[in-house]
This record gives structure tokens, sequence and C-alpha cells, in this order.
């Protein structure tokens, strides 16, 4: 897409980058700068880090490029300061820049988000503006995560993400009629929302909400009121709970993701599937992020080896309510 046909003309990322001596951590960052730099419009990133001098020299030492990278160091200094507050740094930043970008973007440092990323998240964007519209619900693009394994084979990493039905969900869009390619829309069971984009009228609508501004983290496990995670995930989740919870007993959030028709049946799209670029904790005990009471989910995968990126074949999820989850197929075979 050229420049003159650009979704956007200027963007202000920012990205969470809590320092560790981790140096596939540090690559995997530069690629992740790298790939925004990549971005065909004006972009200015910047870095949040509880240590950015530190940062800034193992980015150096993985071969990041700082051409348009600004680094800041937050640790505000308060008895009720958390790590994971790390994560609201950039609202500061949103709220001050609001009206110098028309587009903004929020990424922790292990997500891929190139500029055909952005270009689809625009055409969707759009699409989604005028069935909300239309029918009064308010429905924004997300994104899934893929991780590539060792042998260049891409899974997804969400876990719990397309366990259901979906000739019975009811928390889709389908592609208008007549057909000729066009793109339905899916809420996922368990979408993924640490990485989002927003244009400028939704950004304010947000930075005017009482969703924008943390309490204090030592006052309550939530830090935003109608938010049902904890510190981190709360910054992350953007506006997806502005609106409420769910629709239609949907779940959490209010991020859908295309999906295309073909012969085999719905399938994602791959161009709402961002790279995970740290691979995910390996398979064992794990907590159920979709219930408010808290239970210890099973993990039944065969072997060691195996790991929650993708969920390999032979891995499935007790829900603690005596219903087992089928195994997570891979991506090009969602359904």
């Amino acid at each position: 897409m050229s420049r003159m046909a650009a979704p956007a003309q200027r963007a202000l990322v920012a990205i969470t980058a809590h320092y560790t001596p981790d140096v596939a951590r540090h690559r995997a960052l530069a690629e992740v700068v790298a790939a925004v730099q990549g971005w065909q419009i004006q972009t200015a990133i910047v870095l949040f880090s509880q240590n950015a001098t530190a940062l800034a020299s193992a980015l150096r030492a993985a071969g990041a490029r700082d051409s348009g990278v600004s680094l800041r160091n937050y640790h505000p200094n308060s008895p009720n300061y958390h790590p994971w507050m790390l994560a609201f740094a950039h609202r500061k930043l949103f709220e001050a820049q609001v009206a110098r970008f028309d587009l903004f973007a929020y990424l922790e440092d292990d997500i891929e988000l190139t500029w055909a990323h952005v270009v689809a998240w625009a055409r969707d964007d759009a699409a989604l503006a005028r069935h909300n519209a239309a029918t009064g619900a308010r429905w924004s693009r997300g994104f899934y995560r893929l991780h590539r394994d060792d042998a260049g084979r891409m899974s997804r990493d969400d876990i719990f993400a397309c366990e259901f039905n979906f000739s019975s969900w009811p928390c889709r869009i389908p592609p208008p009629a007549g057909g000729g390619g066009a793109l339905g829309y899916v809420k996922l069971r368990n979408p993924y929302s640490a990485a989002w984009l927003m244009r400028r009228a939704r950004l304010a609508a947000l930075i005017n909400s009482s969703q924008w501004r943390p309490r204090r983290p030592g006052a309550s496990k939530h830090v935003l009121p109608g938010v049902p995670w904890s510190i981190r995930e709360s910054a992350a989740a953007g506006d997806q709970f502005l609106h409420g919870a769910g629709y239609r007993g949907c779940g959490l959030g209010a991020a859908v993701v295309p999906y295309e028709m073909t012969a085999a049946g719905p399938r994602l799209a791959a161009d709402a599937g961002v790279r995970h670029l740290v691979p995910a904790k390996p398979c064992g005990c794990k907590l159920d992020d979709l219930r408010k009471d808290v239970f210890v989910a099973q993990c039944l995968c065969d072997g060691a080896a195996a790991t929650l990126a993708g969920r390999p074949a032979g891995c499935g999820v007790d829900d603690g309510g005596g219903a087992r989850y089928t195994p997570m197929r891979r991506y090009s075979d969602v359904w």
C-alpha cells in the first residue's frame, strides 16, 4: 500500500519492555521494533522500561536500529508501586499526544506487528464501523497470536481461543450475502488483548472514561472498574471492557477477528494473526482466565516437551467441572 493510501498519517506506538538479562527477549524486542520501523507512515516508537539504560544497551547488542525510537524509564516512587504497573506507562504519553497523531498502538515486547497487519486492521476497522453504525453494536478489531516452533510450523498461542462449536456460536458476524471472498468476523472464546490499534476518536473516548486511570494497586485486585483482570492485563486490555464485559453471552471483551469461508470450512484470516516471538510457558497446571472463580485446569499433554503454544495433539484441558475440551488444532484448521 502506498503512502497516499495509508490508513493513517502519523502513528504513536508504545511498547512495554520489562528489562531482564535474557538475551532471547532482547532479540525478540529488536524484531518487534524493526517491524514497527517498517511501517509506511511517520511513526514514533516509545519503549517504556524500569531500566531504560540497560535496555538501550541490550537493544544495541541485539542489532536494533534507534531510528524513531525513544526509551523512557518508568519506576514511580510510590509505596504502592507494583512492577506490573509498567504496563500503564503509555497512558500519560497517549493522553498528552492524542491531538498530534491519528493512529495509536500498544504492544508488549514480544509481539510482532507489521505494516501488513496495520493495513488489514484498517480494512476491518472500516467494515466494523459500518456494521456497528447499522446495528448499535460496539465490536472492535482484535488479533490472535501465532507461534513458530523449531520446525517452522505456525500454531495458535491462545489457550481455549477456538474451542467452541462454530456453527452454533452466536458471537460472529457472517460474511455479506453473495460471497465473493468477503470476510466475516468472530469473537474468539479467549481473545488476545495485549496488542491493539486505535484511531484518535476511539482513544479519546477511552481517555475520558473511568477505565483510563488505574486505582492504587494495593487497594484492589482489579485496578480498573469493570475490568475483570489484574494489573498488567488491565492495562493491556485497552477499551475491551468499556461497554461491558461481553455481548450476548460471548465472554470477555469486545474484540473480533476476521474469518473466511473456504471449501474446508471457516478459517481465521492470516493477516489478523500476530507472531508471538517468545515461546509460551511449558505445559502444566494453569488457571483458567475465563472464570471469576479460581480453579486449576489439568493439562493432559503427552511428554514433558509439549507446550501450550499451539496446544499439540494429545493436549486437552479439563475445565474443572467435568467437561473436557477437545485438543487445540493448528490455526490452518480451526474448526
